[in-house]
Formats: structure tokens, sequence, C-alpha cells
């Protein structure tokens, strides 16, 4: 801080000079005065534009302050939302797989009874087989002794 100018004190009279006047001693103290005032008045105006230049600063801060704490907000949201709309399309999906899974074990099951009645097909038509060879050897057998019959 600058000092503020003081009030001095009246300069000595030389040697031969009449003594100052009352008059004289207060113009002399009236224009300290005014120069102590015009400093003062100085002092003032420079404290009151660093004042409004803090307040502007202050101001500025602030809404900068404000503008990042929305912006903030902002990116929760959209952090929020983005994290929503992933839940969603996994939870669809995890339906989906759970449907298919459960259409594959219906088509598991209705694939396993076809292999049982085929193979239950299978067995009797193994066993059909079976006794059509068992019949036409002894079809041949007979035909064979009727040949055999027949011939002497």
């Amino acid at each position: 801080m600058t000092q503020i100018a003081t009030i001095e004190p009246v300069p000595p009279l030389a040697a031969g000079d009449p003594p100052p006047t009352k008059v004289s001693q207060l113009e002399v103290l009236l224009k300290q005065g005014r120069t102590l005032l015009e400093d003062l008045r100085a002092k003032v105006e420079q404290a009151a534009k660093e004042r409004d230049q803090l307040a502007a600063s202050l101001k500025e801060r602030d809404a900068s302050h404000e503008q990042l704490w929305a912006e903030q907000a902002e990116l929760q949201r959209a952090e929020s939302e983005r994290h929503r709309h992933e839940l969603e399309d996994l939870r669809s999906q995890l339906s989906e797989a759970i449907a298919a899974q459960k259409g594959l074990a219906a088509e598991l099951r209705e694939a396993e009874t076809q292999r049982t009645s085929l193979e239950q097909a299978l067995a009797v038509a193994i066993d059909d087989v079976e006794q059509l060879r068992t019949d036409a050897d002894r079809a041949a057998a007979l035909a064979r002794e009727i040949f055999e019959t027949h011939q002497k």
C-alpha cells in the first residue's frame, strides 16, 4: 500500500520574513488537506476498481463453476442413460437366449421321442426281417423237399 500524504508543519521562518498570518497558515493547511483528500480519493477509486475487478473475477469463476457442475451432471445423466440402455439390451438378449434354450430343449425332447420311436420301429423291422429270413429258409427247405419228392 502506498503511504497517504501527511500534513506537513508550517516551515520555519527565515530571518527577516514576516511572521505568517493565520490566514496564510490556514491556506497552507487547506492546500495540504486538499492534496491529502485528492490522494485519499485516488486510493478509494483504486480500491473500488480492484473491488470491481475482484467481484467480476469472482462472478466469472462462479459462472465457470456452475457450468462445470452442469456439464458434470449432464455427463453423469448421459452415462446413466447409456448404462440403462445397455442393461435393457442385456436383459432382452438374456430373455431371447432363455426362450431359445427352452425351444431347443423342446426340440431335443421331440427329437428324443422320434429317435425312440424309430429305434422301436427298427427293432420291429429287424424282427420282421429275421422272421422273413426264417420263413424264407423254411420255404426254401420245403421247396427242396417238394422238388426232391417230385423228382423221384
